[in-house]
């Protein structure tokens, strides 16, 4: 068995955790403790030391506890900052980025195949209303490289079919048209959106 493996997969908090316990227990502990756990040598030889090891891993510790505080704060504000700035970027779609987004509603799916070249798609990569989902792409004739893309984590969280112009319910045969026909040029072959008022035909 590789220890040194081992160890490297112990979180260093656990570990001066474990030193911080250790050392304190033998400044702590009776003598009668020591003589029955056989550490007479032990103290005396290394006794010296463990008051330096038990506040250097409290130290330790403590500033470690504090580095991962500010880091989880700083996180916490950076994906705030992004929700808020997905959220209002949805609330300001022009009607390109709404025809795009309104694809995962007309092909009734989570995963859609878009261009990654295309600027409206790109657009709405790097405000993170969208995000790659896998590396495979299929480089299509006159369309460029196709991606598998889903909504990212903060604009499903807040999308609805009003944000895209999508109706809700049974859709007219107005309506099926209307959205057919403001569809990305790039869906062209695409699944079209099903005739809800002729299923039960």
């Amino acid at each position: 068995m590789d220890f040194s493996n081992i160890l490297d997969r112990i979180p260093v908090e656990v570990i001066l955790l474990a030193v911080c316990i250790s050392t304190g227990s033998l400044l702590l502990i009776p003598n009668d403790w020591i003589v029955v756990l056989r550490l007479e040598d032990f103290m005396n030889d290394y006794g010296k030391f463990i008051g330096i090891g038990f506040i250097g891993s409290v130290a330790l510790l403590i500033s470690t506890a504090l580095k991962r505080t500010l880091e989880w704060l700083q996180k916490a504000r950076k994906e705030a900052s992004m929700k808020k700035a997905v959220r209002s970027s949805l609330d300001t779609l022009d009607n390109y980025e709404k025809a795009v987004l309104r694809e995962f509603y007309v092909q009734r799916k989570h995963t859609i195949e878009l261009p990654v070249e295309n600027p409206t798609v790109a657009g709405l990569l790097q405000k993170g209303i969208i995000s790659v989902v896998g590396e495979y792409s299929e480089n299509v004739f006159g369309v460029g490289r196709l991606f598998p893309f889903s909504l990212s984590s903060f604009a499903s969280a807040v999308m609805n079919p009003q944000l895209v112009d999508f109706p809700t319910g049974e859709l007219t045969r107005e309506q099926h048209y209307e959205i057919q026909q403001s569809r990305p040029s790039f869906a062209d072959g695409k699944m079209v959106i099903p005739n809800r008022r002729s299923r039960g035909k």
